[in-house]
């Protein structure tokens, strides 16, 4: 019985953690969005010979 209990725990401690992993990520992504947003409109008023693609994945290098 003890260890069905502490099973229990454990799952809704995982719970927890996924809950705030997932609010952190959501943050990440949009900072990373406003980044490539930043890119997007450098390239077009500054550089305008040149043309952005957005990438499918938020991975600016």
């Amino acid at each position: 019985m003890g260890r069905t209990r502490r099973s229990q725990l454990d799952d809704a401690r995982l719970g927890l953690l996924a809950a705030d992993r997932a609010a952190w990520l959501d943050a990440l992504m949009a900072y990373l969005e406003s980044n490539l947003g930043f890119i997007a409109d450098f390239i077009a008023h500054r550089l305008a010979e040149l043309r952005l693609e957005r990438p499918d994945a938020l991975y600016l290098a």
